[in-house]
């Protein structure tokens, strides 16, 4: 179930980004948070039989987050939920610059399935 499933992932505060990228010196001064949203993304059909939709409409994802970073700070977890009415669910990614060295610094936040968590890889 699901085995397939997309996931959208975006910043809404970046005009709908996939990911945070910091370039400014003033953005640097102090710590920074950002909501990240997360949809699930589902194949169109003009028709689908009663169990996809049942599939589709109880959609439930239990996902372990963890950033790469010290610096990137985010939840332990989140459920994820077919959310085909409200937009998706969103979490918060904080951002400590402080103390950062210039030049390029990259991390990530991998999600885990929870129940399974050789799924992805």
């Amino acid at each position: 179930r699901g085995q397939n499933l997309a996931i959208d992932v975006s910043i809404p505060a970046r005009n709908q980004a996939r990911g945070i990228y910091i370039r400014d010196e003033v953005e640097l001064e102090g710590p920074m948070t950002f909501g990240v949203q997360v949809k699930p993304r589902f194949s169109h059909s003009n028709q689908r039989t009663s169990s996809e939709m049942d599939e589709l409409l109880s959609l439930e994802l239990d996902l372990q987050l963890k950033a790469s970073e010290d610096w990137v700070a985010c939840p332990d977890s989140m459920r994820l939920m077919s959310a085909t009415e409200r937009n998706g669910q969103t979490f918060s990614v904080r951002l400590n610059t402080d103390g950062m060295t210039p030049g390029v610094h990259f991390a990530t936040v991998d999600a885990i399935d929870a129940s399974d968590p050789d799924r992805g890889n």
